[in-house]
């Protein structure tokens, strides 16, 4: 068997240099011009570059070089927003909120009572599918009281992959409702 023919690979750097790596183009111009007006693999490139660097900093001065951890602008991966979920005496219970995952932290959380339940027995529970009390266990937030707010700023730091959920016991109730808040990490 004869030895293979050897190839010759040119790289991309080497066949052309770009004049410019323009990454200031606005949203407008990446919304019309990526999709239809790019001719090359530059100009192309031109319209990744200004979607990355609206991504890191919006509309706001910067490159998609810069450092943006030393100009304290948290990446996509670490930015918290706070979940906002509605709840009342006939939602599905345990109402699964979202996955978790082992370091993942619950920064905060809060509930607000909108319309009290009208039996004193009624209760939330705050945690886990293993650990259904881990965050606020039953009778820890009053819910025939309107307006009564329960909130933790503890840290909850998860050991394991599982699920967040909060546990609606309305007992014999007929009437009331809640807010859920909280922020993950």
């Amino acid at each position: 068997m004869p030895p293979p023919v050897p190839q010759q690979r040119f790289r991309y750097d080497r066949v052309r240099v770009a004049d410019t790596t323009d990454d200031q183009k606005t949203a407008a111009q990446i919304i019309t011009g990526a999709t239809g007006g790019s001719v090359t693999q530059e100009e192309y490139q031109e319209f990744v570059l200004s979607q990355m660097k609206r991504m890191i900093f919006g509309d706001l001065a910067g490159n998609w070089y810069d450092d943006f951890l030393a100009g304290n602008i948290n990446p996509l991966a670490r930015t918290e927003r706070v979940e906002k979920v509605s709840f009342a005496f006939n939602t599905a219970s345990p109402l699964v909120l979202q996955q978790v995952f082992a370091g993942q932290v619950l920064d905060r959380c809060a509930i607000l009572l909108t319309t009290p339940f009208n039996d004193p027995a009624a209760f939330v529970t705050l945690g886990t599918t293993t650990a259904p009390s881990l965050v606020m266990a039953a009778g820890e937030a009053t819910l025939t009281i309107l307006g009564n707010t329960y909130d933790q700023s503890a840290l909850f730091e998860f050991s394991i992959m599982d699920f967040f959920q909060l546990t609606i016991s309305p007992g014999v109730a007929t009437a009331g409702a809640g807010l859920l808040l909280y922020k993950m990490r």
